[in-house]
């Protein structure tokens, strides 16, 4: 019996030690697993970092003929640095600032023909090569450089004849530079019509016809002459200057009557990529560099600004006298220069078989959607700081204060979604897409489109039917400030289903062709 018993128990204890070493299995198949795990993630991680170590740098040659003190040279130094900084030193970029590379006439050539990879020069200097850029450089279109600088920036990468010209010289915008207002500086004074007729005026481009307008003698100069040309007398005053490139040329030493006339922001400078440069780029260095040049017109403008109060106090300092024109003064000098110079201009361009008028109306039209929302974006930044003040200092918060703001950034989020979409600005994460072969990542973007577009049919489908119901019942949000509900599930509907749309012109776009057989272009993803 006993003997039975101590059978028993062992036998009872044999599946005991049975099912123990089972969980030490798992255990051990779990710990390989997890080993696998982290050392497969760690691969990803470190590959691209490795294989960027391994690479031997890519060197761009910037050139700039302005100064490296102005705003315009330390935006270069910007753009050089987080080019190196954020392509974790694969791409270097060797610097030549104050004409050391090439002149300033030899800008666009320099560029063009790959003397410099990337140069700043102004478009205005060169109106036989780039004629249509004469239409962002007329005057009297906005006082604002942000605004100036994010119109320019998407006319010369979605106008299709702007495009085009710019690629006819081999070249492609990097980024526009917000510039500051457009003054002009003379040895005497010049305060009304009658101050500025029989001067000698330096100016560039389209100025030349205005100062001729005003009664004044043009004289073509680029801007590192103007110096010596005032000390000389050669010239009485020089325009088409923004005003920080006062200082940044040391004008203020070789003259001493500063005004501006209210023209603003026309006079545009960039910096420009040589096309075939671009083309070699690998792709994710490419989207590293869009995403920076998307960021340099917010950078440049907060230094631009910056930059302005020192350059006021600059010029105080060198006993310069800085008048701006009255409104009355303003109204003479625009109702002689706008017909003008703008009639001039479009009968030009249209006598060329170039679309003048075509190219004002649409970077008219960028100027008041960019000034547009800047008004909306400052609204919403009004409210939200009001709130908090009233709220801390005053114990009074504004009613209403969050259900409006929460209403806009619906509204805004919801449709922008498609022309984000269209113009590839989505967050990407290429991880691990960066090391595959061109066709795989082409298989993979069909793949990640139709599955969006999937994604996106359900999200329309449910948010119309969540609108039809909100529209039935005529659905208020309850709060402080009772507003109806259904307007915004209608954006977030409609923002959707214009989304899925264009993800169906993507998916299409990509099945055109194989990828192999696909032309590409190298302008793709500039910005």
């Amino acid at each position: 019996m006993n003997e039975r018993k101590r059978i028993k128990i062992a036998g009872s204890a044999g599946p005991g030690v049975r099912g123990g070493s089972a969980r030490t299995r798992h255990a051990r198949v779990l710990a390989v697993v997890m080993i696998s795990f982290f050392l497969a993630l760690t691969f990803f991680v470190t590959a691209p970092l490795s294989y960027a170590a391994a690479e031997k740098p890519i060197v761009l040659k910037l050139s700039s003929f302005l100064p490296e003190t102005g705003t315009e040279g330390k935006m270069g130094r910007w753009w050089g640095s987080e080019v190196e900084k954020r392509t974790n030193g694969r791409v270097k970029v060797q610097y030549y600032f104050a004409e050391s590379l090439v002149k300033t006439m030899d800008s666009l050539g320099a560029v063009s023909s790959g003397i410099a990879d990337v140069q700043f020069f102004a478009p205005g200097y060169f109106p036989t090569q780039l004629p249509l850029s004469g239409g962002p450089d007329l005057i009297y279109q906005t006082r604002s450089n942000w605004v100036f600088a994010k119109a320019y920036n998407e006319m010369a990468h979605s106008f299709p004849p702007f495009v085009k010209m710019l690629k006819d010289n081999n070249i492609l915008l990097m980024s526009s530079l917000p510039a500051s207002e457009v003054v002009l500086l003379s040895a005497k004074p010049v305060k009304t019509l009658a101050d500025i007729k029989g001067k000698k005026v330096r100016a560039m481009g389209l100025m030349n016809n205005a100062m001729k307008s005003l009664g004044a003698t043009p004289v073509a100069m680029p801007l590192p002459e103007v110096y010596e040309a005032l000390e000389r007398g050669t010239i009485d005053a020089v325009t088409g200057l923004p005003y920080h490139l006062v200082v940044a040329f040391k004008l203020q030493e070789a003259a001493k009557h500063l005004v501006n006339p209210g023209i603003g922001c026309y006079a545009s400078g960039g910096y420009f990529i040589n096309l075939k440069t671009w083309a070699k780029l690998p792709d994710d260095i490419k989207q590293i560099i869009a995403k920076i040049n998307d960021e340099f017109p917010d950078v440049a403008a907060n230094m631009s600004n910056e930059q302005l109060k020192q350059t006021t106090e600059t010029l105080l300092k060198a006993k310069v006298d800085i008048y701006s024109l009255p409104p009355d003064e303003v109204a003479k000098w625009k109702a002689i220069l706008v017909p003008g110079v703008y009639d001039d201009w479009t009968k030009q361009m249209e006598a060329k078989g170039l679309p003048g008028k075509e190219t004002l109306a649409k970077y008219q039209e960028l100027i008041k959607k960019y000034i547009f929302s800047g008004i909306v974006l400052l609204c919403i930044l009004a409210l939200m700081t009001s709130e908090v003040v009233f709220r801390y200092a005053f114990n009074m918060p504004i009613l209403g204060t969050v259900e409006i703001s929460s209403y806009l950034l619906v509204i805004f989020g919801f449709t922008g979604m498609a022309y984000t979409q269209s113009q590839r600005a989505h967050i990407e994460i290429d991880l691990i897409t960066m090391k595959l072969s061109p066709r795989t990542k082409h298989i993979l973007r069909i793949v990640s489109l139709l599955l969006s577009l999937a994604a996106f049919a359900l999200i329309t489908w449910q948010t119309s039917l969540a609108f039809w119901k909100s529209w039935e019942i005529q659905e208020v949000r309850w709060g402080a400030l009772p507003l109806p509900v259904w307007p915004v599930k209608f954006v977030i509907a409609f923002g959707s289903l214009v989304l899925c749309l264009q993800f169906v012109v993507d998916v299409i776009e990509e099945l055109k062709k194989p990828y192999a057989e696909r032309p590409q272009d190298p302008t793709a993803g500039a910005i």
